[in-house]
């Protein structure tokens, strides 16, 4: 194996100097040579995945034998990973749980992907499709969606996670099912840097959530833009999600509070009303007489509640103010 190795060291510096001049290739012989350099890829990834696994059992037994807990065995694997793959410590993770259970669990994904009939993507994709299942049914969504690697290489990304998960839903729809409800739990907002000065806010939300949100952003581009808004489409939806935000943000009595969430209704964006301020005495001394948020005054009676005043005693006939309670009136109580 380690001649090999310094085979593939030989013959990267040997393509690396070829590069210098041009091919003298025809086209199809260049489409040719593209398509069988990408399988290379494609079997140049399977052999990281591999070894990434010997590097993982060699650690973990290397761990154990110096009495490391079991918890702690094989720590620093996937650090090692992305440092040699020239990534983050996350992606090194992702390479090193697919390279654990891909040859083992996915025999014929591992098969079309070590032959380069499939990228190390849409291997990702089937092994993240089927980790909810038991073996045996991973070992069956396998063989039914990847024992044909000419059929599977066919196929788009896309048509592969479809593919998988509607073989996953038959055999044990119980664990897909509840699958589905841990994915909810994990929704979040995440935000990233973008060039020139711009940044990227995303948000992993349940589909039903997710389309009603961008429904109503589309309809609000649509209306701008068939009123003559000169901006783009693209921009009327982004300044429609800033302002709805801000909006809600800026209507948050306290920022310590417990929030009260957005609805997001078939045609409109609408904040909840604000829950009752448990935390927050003051605000609840007079919640009955005070007036709902953005309903006209008019259409609300209340009675101006007892205020704090300070006026000059004129019957003493002295300087010194005096801080007594006075009603809206003026009258003392």
């Amino acid at each position: 194996m380690f001649d090999e190795m310094v085979r593939v060291g030989e013959w990267q510096q040997r393509l690396s100097a070829a590069l210098a001049s041009s091919s003298g290739l025809e086209d199809r012989e260049r489409l040719d040579t593209i398509q069988a350099l990408e399988q290379l890829v494609c079997t140049a990834q399977a052999a990281q995945a591999a070894l990434s696994a010997e590097l993982d059992t060699s650690t973990r037994a290397h761990h154990a034998a110096l009495g490391e807990p079991k918890a702690r065995q094989g720590r620093g694997v996937a650090a090692q990973v992305a440092w040699a793959r020239r990534e983050s410590p996350f992606r090194g993770q992702r390479h090193l749980s697919l390279a654990r259970v891909v040859a083992t669990e996915l025999p014929c994904t591992w098969q079309a992907w070590r032959t380069g009939r499939i990228t190390e993507w849409t291997a990702t994709l089937i092994a993240r499709q089927t980790d909810c299942l038991s073996l045996a049914d991973r070992r069956r969504v396998d063989f039914e969606v990847a024992r044909d690697p000419e059929a599977l290489e066919q196929m788009s990304p896309r048509q592969v996670e479809a593919a998988c998960a509607t073989w996953a839903a038959r055999l044990d729809p119980a664990s897909v099912a509840e699958r589905r409800r841990r994915a909810e739990k994990d929704r979040h907002v995440g935000l990233r840097p973008a060039p020139d000065t711009m940044t990227r806010l995303s948000a992993l939300l349940p589909v039903k959530d997710g389309v009603a949100v961008y429904a109503v952003l589309s309809r609000v581009a649509d209306a701008a833009r068939a009123a003559g808004d000169p901006r783009s489409r693209g921009q009327v939806m982004a300044d429609a999600l800033v302002a709805a935000v801000k909006a809600y943000g800026a209507q948050q009595p306290d920022a310590g509070s417990s929030s009260s969430g957005v609805a997001v209704n078939a045609g409109e964006v609408s904040v909840r009303p604000y829950p009752s301020n448990t935390g927050n005495p003051m605000a609840n001394r007079n919640s009955a007489t005070s007036r709902p948020r953005g309903a006209p005054p008019e259409q609300t009676k209340r009675s101006r509640p007892p205020v704090r005043a300070r006026i000059f005693d004129k019957t003493k006939r002295s300087a010194r103010g005096h801080c007594i309670r006075v009603n809206a009136s003026g009258s003392r109580p």
